[in-house]
C-alpha cells in the first residue's frame, strides 16, 4: 500500500493519493499526476508477478480512470516507470520493461506522446542524466545499429538525449571503459561533475568527469585506501555527494565528497567492535585451471605461523554479477579474529568484480570446472605456506550452476 505523505505537516495527505495493496510502484510526474504501475490481480500481473501495465493517475481521480500510457507483456519479469532529472532542471519520464532478469528494453515517455524505444542493447542499464547527456553503461559488447563503431562490454557511455528525442540521432560517446582488472561500482550527477566509483583490483576509488565539446574529462579523487567505496547520495542540483568506505579492519565510515573543491572529507563512523591490534590484510591470486588469476583477500595476525594449524574460513560467492569486497564485522572480529582464526574472501567468476565479463564466464557450460577447482587450489596454497591453514571452513552459496554450497564444518582447535 502506497499512501501520499506531506512532509512539512508530518501526516498523511487528506484524500491524497492511496493505492490498494499490490506488487509495483509509482513516480511522480508533478504535483498533481502519478504513474502508476501494480499488479492487483492476475490480469495486470507477469508470470513473475510484477505489474506490466503504466497508467497516468491524475489527482481527484479514482485509480479505475487511470489512463494506460503503456503495455509490457506477461512474459516480461515486470514493467516499471521512473522520473530521470537532470543537471541543467530538465526530467523525463522513462520507463524499463525487463524483459528476463538481466535484459531490459529501455523507453521514452514524451508529453502527449506515444513511448519511444531507447537504442540501447538488451544488457544496458541507465545511469544519470549530466550535461543533457544521457549516460548508460552496457554489459554487452555492442554497436548501434547503422554504425561502424563498437563498443565494449562493461563500457560507460552517453549520448544527447533531447537531440535523439528530437531528431532520432543518438551520436554516442565513451565515458570511460574499464580496464581488464576494473569495473563500475556506481554512477551519480552532481550539478557540476559525473561521479564515478571505480574498483581496481577489488579496491574503490572514485573519479570525476566532465563533459565539453572535446567529450569526457576525468579527474580522480584522493580516496581512503584499500576500502570498499559505494556513493550513496548525489544530487544533480548541488555539488556535495556522500560516500560509503569500509574495509576488513576498518568500520563503516560515511564522508562527504565536494565536487568543487575536489576533496573528500569523513564525516562520522561506526564504532569499532573488535581489536585490530596486530592485524594484517593481505591480497593474493590463486591461478585457476584455464590459467586466470583469482583474487583473494587474507585477514590475519601479523605473526601468524605459516605451519597449516591455523583455523580459516573460506568464503566465496559467485553470483548476479555481485561484487564481493572488503567488509567489517564486528561479530566476524569478535568472535573468529580475536580468537585467533584467519579470514579469506575469494573473488571467483560469476561476481561482478571485473565487469559483466567477470560475470558471465561463471554462466557458461564450461564454468563447471570453477568455483570446486578455485576451492582446492586456494586450499592448496595453504599447504605452500601463502594460506595460514590446511582445515578450511567453506562458508559459499549456490549461485545457478555453480559447484558450492553452505558448509558448516567442525574446525580443528589445535
Amino acid at each position: 500500500i502506497r499512501r501520499e505523505f506531506d512532509m512539512e505537516s508530518r501526516s498523511f495527505v487528506e484524500d491524497g493519493f492511496v493505492t490498494p495493496e499490490a506488487k509495483g510502484g509509482v513516480s511522480w510526474i508533478d504535483s498533481d499526476t502519478l504513474l502508476v504501475m501494480l499488479a492487483t490481480d492476475p490480469e495486470t500481473s507477469t508470470e513473475s508477478g510484477y505489474p506490466y501495465i503504466v497508467r497516468r493517475w491524475e489527482r481527484g481521480t479514482p485509480l479505475e480512470d487511470a489512463v494506460e500510457v503503456m503495455r509490457g507483456d506477461t512474459t516480461d519479469v515486470g514493467v516499471w516507470a521512473f522520473r530521470m532529472e537532470g543537471t541543467g532542471g530538465e526530467h523525463h519520464m522513462m520507463v524499463s520493461e525487463a524483459n528476463t532478469f538481466y535484459e531490459t528494453t529501455w523507453w521514452a515517455l514524451p508529453d502527449g506522446g506515444e513511448p519511444v524505444q531507447l537504442p540501447l542493447p538488451a544488457k544496458s542499464s541507465l545511469q544519470a542524466l549530466y550535461d543533457g547527456q544521457l549516460v548508460f553503461t552496457i554489459e554487452e559488447d555492442w554497436s548501434l545499429e547503422g554504425s561502424t563503431e563498437s563498443f565494449p562490454q562493461g563500457a560507460l557511455l552517453s549520448f544527447d538525449f533531447q537531440n535523439w528525442l528530437d531528431t532520432g540521432n543518438a551520436d554516442v560517446e565513451t565515458v570511460f571503459v574499464a580496464g581488464p582488472r576494473e569495473s563500475i561500482g556506481g554512477v551519480g550527477a552532481t550539478a557540476s561533475a559525473l561521479l564515478v566509483q571505480i574498483d581496481s583490483n577489488v579496491v574503490g576509488g572514485l573519479a570525476s568527469f566532465a563533459h565539453g565539446d572535446d567529450g569526457w574529462t576525468r579527474t580522480d579523487f584522493d580516496t581512503p585506501a584499500n576500502m570498499t567505496l559505494g556513493l550513496t547520495g548525489t544530487d544533480a542540483s548541488h555539488d556535495v555527494a556522500f560516500l560509503n568506505a569500509e574495509g576488513f579492519l576498518t568500520p563503516d565510515s560515511l564522508y562527504q565528497v565536494n565536487v568543487a573543491d575536489h576533496t573528500v572529507t569523513p564525516i562520522k563512523s561506526t564504532p569499532e567492535r573488535f581489536d585490530t591490534e596486530g592485524l594484517v590484510v593481505e591480497q593474493h591470486e590463486a591461478e585457476s585451471t584455464d590459467g586466470t588469476m583469482i583474487p583473494y583477500f587474507v585477514v590475519r595476525r601479523a605473526d601468524t605461523v605459516m605451519d597449516g594449524t591455523t583455523p580459516t574460513l573460506l568464503y566465496a560467492y559467485g553470483g548476479f554479477q555481485v561484487s564481493i569486497t572488503p567488509s567489517y564485522s564486528g561479530v566476524r572480529g569478535r568472535l573468529w579474529l580475536d580468537r585467533g582464526g584467519a579470514y579469506v574472501v575469494a573473488n571467483i567468476r560469476g561476481g561482478g568484480e571485473f565487469g559483466p565479463a567477470w560475470h558471465q564466464a561463471a554462466l557458461r557450460p564450461a564454468s563447471g570446472r570453477g568455483q570446486l577447482g578455485r576451492r582446492i587450489r586456494l586450499a592448496v596454497q595453504s599447504r605452500r605456506g601463502r594460506l595460514p591453514a590446511v582445515d578450511l571452513a567453506l562458508s559459499q552459496c549456490r549461485c545457478g550452476r555453480d559447484v558450492s554450497g553452505n558448509l558448516p564444518l567442525h574446525l580443528d582447535r589445535r
